[in-house]
């Protein structure tokens, strides 16, 4: 899938009238002590064909050596943060 946009901190793909999901980056650090940056992330994800399906969770997205794969792992970012990123 690509994305529909791009901008600073977060990557969007839409399809019109349908369906939007967003990948918006929260923080950038070493969560997990290893040395190697992880990403903490909202995934955004949003019914646009009239219903009201719209649901966000946090994700951790890291790699397990310094040239290996990036995962996500399902992650808690503090307060409830991803619900404000939610529209």
């Amino acid at each position: 899938m690509t994305p529909s946009k791009a901008i600073e901190n977060a990557l969007v793909f839409e399809t019109p009238g349908s369906w939007l999901y967003e990948l918006k980056i929260v923080s950038r650090k070493d969560v997990n002590g290893d040395g190697i940056e992880d990403l903490e992330v909202c995934f955004v994800d949003q019914a646009l064909n009239g219903g009201t399906y719209n649901t966000s969770k946090g994700l951790l997205v890291t790699r397990y050596s310094a040239d290996g794969y990036a995962v996500a792992l399902n992650f808690s970012l503090n307060d409830g943060i991803c619900h404000e990123h939610a529209r």
